[in-house]
């Protein structure tokens, strides 16, 4: 069955995701705690979701299966920044963004195989002052697009694309993008 996910800020401090079927019916609750969730991606086989929990100071990216199920941890990613979570159409890996370094405010693309837990870097040039973000799969998932600039406050950023396997960075286009977040 496929569904849509929603993100619902019920309380205005935590935010939580629900599934919905594309068939209708009511949302149903798949993360909901007393964090925020938000960012989710559904995995190919539409069984699982991918998502990013802020808790205090702490980002991780976790799964859990679509029916409420005991999340697993399977990165840290980047607190005080927005970020999202995409999965693979066609493999075990998550791509979300993460600090380069902690003695800079950097930040930069990663993967993680679902199944291993493995982390591999695929961006690490980023400039000093400015960030990767916001990662999406093509649709054959052999690459990653993204966004490359300053988040915050102008939102000034270029699109770059990288392949996965050779890790060949290309930009795509120059160009202002306003973000509402």
């Amino acid at each position: 069955m496929k569904y849509s996910l929603l993100v619902e800020n019920g309380n205005k401090k935590d935010w939580d995701i629900y599934r919905k079927s594309l068939t209708g019916g009511a949302a149903i609750a798949v993360a909901a705690s007393n964090s925020v969730e938000y960012g989710p991606a559904l995995s190919p086989n539409d069984n699982e979701v991918a998502y990013i929990r802020l808790k205090g100071q702490q980002c991780k990216v976790l799964v859990q299966t679509l029916h409420q199920g005991q999340p697993t941890e399977l990165a840290d990613c980047t607190t005080k920044f927005p970020t999202l979570v995409d999965w693979s159409p066609n493999s075990p890996l998550i791509a979300f963004t993460a600090k380069v370094d902690n003695n800079t405010q950097r930040r930069s693309i990663k993967l993680v195989d679902r199944d291993t837990g493995l982390i591999t870097p695929l961006t690490n040039n980023v400039a000093k002052d400015s960030t990767d973000y916001y990662p999406r799969f093509s649709p054959n998932g052999s690459k990653v697009a993204f966004l490359r600039g300053v988040p915050k406050p102008e939102h000034l950023s270029n699109i770059f694309i990288t392949d996965i396997k050779s890790s060949q960075q290309r930009l795509l286009c120059l160009q202002t993008i306003y973000i509402l977040i």
